[in-house]
């Protein structure tokens, strides 16, 4: 069997898998803010990380490329991985003792 005849039973048993492809998540912003979080996630899967909890602060945390990101509890949040890489952003936010 040929080199391309070979990737192309290889491709066509990932489609007939539903197997999805691996992407990175890449923390953009706030670093030092984040207490795990997974670097990369198939499209489709759950992601799931963590932030600091911030007394007297506010944390906003921004993920691109997805729209169903939900805070789980405090300081945990999740998303649905979509079909690219995404970045997060964490941003810590003195809300000035309110």
């Amino acid at each position: 069997m040929s080199i391309a005849r070979k990737i192309a039973v290889c491709a066509a048993l990932v489609l007939l898998c539903g197997c999805s492809s691996v992407h990175r998540i890449t923390v953009s912003y706030g670093k030092d803010y984040m207490d795990e979080c997974p670097s990369r996630a198939k499209e489709g899967e759950t992601v799931r990380f963590s932030t600091v909890i911030a007394a007297d602060a506010d944390v906003v945390v921004k993920v691109s490329g997805t729209d169903t990101l939900i805070q789980v509890s405090e300081g945990v949040y999740e998303f649905t991985m979509p079909e690219t890489d995404v970045e997060i952003e964490v941003y810590i936010i003195a809300n000035n003792g309110a």
